[in-house]
């Protein structure tokens, strides 16, 4: 069984991680992999010779949405017929309309099928940013429907995409994303509030539903009682341009009153594990996600997790955090409070984390329901139980 992968949309972000840890898994379980990336894609595990994956790249990953389109639905096509594969593994999103070998599309990242961003979210952004929106959204489910199996992150990322697209019941299936085995392991971890600092941290990139403003005004609130709080943001100013919102909620985060506290810019993922070691909580204020990946890093690596009370953040992180009501900063105040003035709290919750990570959120767990499902799907068997 051979298996032909479209990554070609791993330029930043998650999905560069996630297209880095499929081969890392491939070359372990020694699966045939020709994988097609962007020109400048850097791998981080070297292909050894003689190895039954292949790395192309190719320079589609900078065409604009229309002319990818297009390229994708012709000349990738035609490149997926030549390949020989017996199954394409469209990984970002999208996938090809009649695809000439059996697909399987993962969507992990189009967060638009979520009823509550399109009643909360949408509504606020400019007309351009919702007409995308709904573009994306019809163009991922016209690729779900022209898929023989469809994978989501999460069940409520899946329940999402079913309010929206019924017909897709019979293909759909959970998949968790994880982390690698062994993440954060080896770093030495920060003492409580060491030096008498309180470091938060939340590791996202910007977007109008990440919701920054709450942790902020909650280490303000703390800095009032006294509590010397930080705050660590990786988003970068250059985020904000992407969105309509962006420039009104850089202005809030920028504002003076904060300048002393709050510290942004981008952490690149080999760097994480050493950065999430010097935190005292994680906070993860977002009020809309397809899965919340940095909670899980954050789980692995044994932090305490505070998170908005949402049904996603809920999957996902099940006992192994406090949750306080989205976007209430005094709410917010109480759950670090609690954590603060409870040390066996904290070290339950490390408990806890560990197992959850290690029973739910592995790449492995990941890799081996995938290939499962590739293997059904050649023998013309249906996919796997859910999760």
């Amino acid at each position: 069984m051979k298996i032909v992968v479209n990554a070609i949309s791993a330029q930043t972000g998650g999905i560069v991680t996630y297209t880095n840890n499929l081969i890392e898994q491939a070359l372990a379980h020694e699966i045939p992999l020709l994988i097609f990336v962007p020109r400048d894609f850097k791998e981080l595990h070297p292909i050894p010779p003689g190895s039954d994956i292949e790395i192309r790249r190719c320079h589609a990953s900078s065409y604009g949405p229309v002319r990818r389109f297009l390229w994708e639905q012709i000349f990738w096509r035609r490149e997926v017929r030549r390949s020989e594969a017996d199954i394409l593994y469209s990984s970002a999103n999208y996938g090809l309309l009649f695809s000439p070998i059996p697909q399987v599309l993962m969507i992990q990242g189009e967060i638009s099928f979520d009823p509550f961003y399109r009643k909360h979210i949408l509504p606020l952004l400019s007309l351009r940013e919702r007409i995308a929106a709904a573009l994306r959204r019809c163009l991922s489910a016209a690729s779900a429907r022209h898929s023989d199996i469809v994978v989501l992150p999460s069940r409520t990322a899946m329940e999402n995409v079913l309010s929206y697209s019924p017909s897709l019941r019979t293909k759909t299936i959970v998949n968790w994303p994880g982390v690698v085995e062994g993440f954060s392991q080896d770093q030495p971890k920060r003492p409580w509030r060491n030096n008498g600092e309180l470091n938060l941290f939340f590791h996202s990139v910007y977007y109008p539903h990440k919701a920054p403003h709450g942790l902020v005004k909650a280490a303000h609130i703390l800095r009032q009682k006294g509590i010397n709080a930080f705050v660590r943001l990786t988003f970068e100013d250059r985020d904000f341009k992407n969105w309509d919102l962006g420039a009104d909620d850089l202005r809030i985060l920028r504002q003076p009153l904060f300048a002393d506290f709050l510290k942004m810019g981008r952490i690149d993922h080999a760097d994480l594990p050493a950065a999430l070691s010097q935190q005292d909580v994680f906070v993860f204020p977002s009020l809309s996600e397809t899965f919340g990946f940095p909670m899980v890093e954050a789980m692995a690596a044994a932090i305490p997790v505070v998170a908005a009370d949402t049904r996603i953040n809920r999957e996902i992180c099940g006992d192994a955090a406090l949750y306080y009501e989205p976007d209430d900063p005094e709410e917010l105040v109480q759950r670090i409070t609690e954590l603060d003035q409870d040390p066996k709290l904290r070290a339950s919750f490390a408990d806890r984390q560990r197992t959850r990570v290690r029973e739910k959120y592995t790449w492995t767990l990941h890799f081996e329901k995938l290939i499962q499902d590739f293997r059904n799907l050649y023998a013309g068997h249906p996919p796997s139980a859910m999760d």
